[in-house]
């Protein structure tokens, strides 16, 4: 989310830059100032530069997040349950290196529990009462 303020800002700054090259004709670039007065109809170059920077930036900040694809951080192979960084197997078409089979996307930041049911929130069993029999 703040990236999206940050290209919102920068497109403004971008178009006020703009306003003010076509009023005053001139950029001012470090400590010097770069005079487009008597350069005919050449201040329109740098006019367009700003125009084209505001527009990228404005569409950076107001786009749809649908179309961008996310990719899983990590894969794990069902059969020899071991977890693979997404980066290290992208270029292998997603096989498993040691067994060969299909990797599968895991969502849980690659922590696997193999714990106890207690550590998984799962219910403890009931403890039965024991029945006595009569003689």
């Amino acid at each position: 989310m703040s990236d999206r303020i940050g290209y919102f800002f920068l497109g403004v700054v971008f178009f006020l830059y703009l306003i003010i090259f076509a009023v005053n004709k001139n950029i001012k670039i470090g400590e010097k100032y770069i005079k487009f007065d008597d350069a005919g109809i050449l201040w329109v170059l740098p006019a367009t530069v700003f125009l084209i920077a505001g527009i990228c930036f404005f569409y950076l900040a107001f786009r749809s997040e649908k179309n961008i694809k996310r990719y899983p951080k990590y894969m794990w192979c069902k059969d020899c349950c071991k977890f693979y960084m997404y980066e290290n197997v992208k270029d292998t078409d997603q096989i498993c290196p040691d067994c060969g089979k299909k990797l599968t996307e895991y969502k849980n930041d690659g922590v696997y529990r193999q714990g106890n049911a207690s550590e998984q929130s799962t219910k403890t069993p009931k403890i039965k009462k024991r029945k006595f029999k009569k003689r």
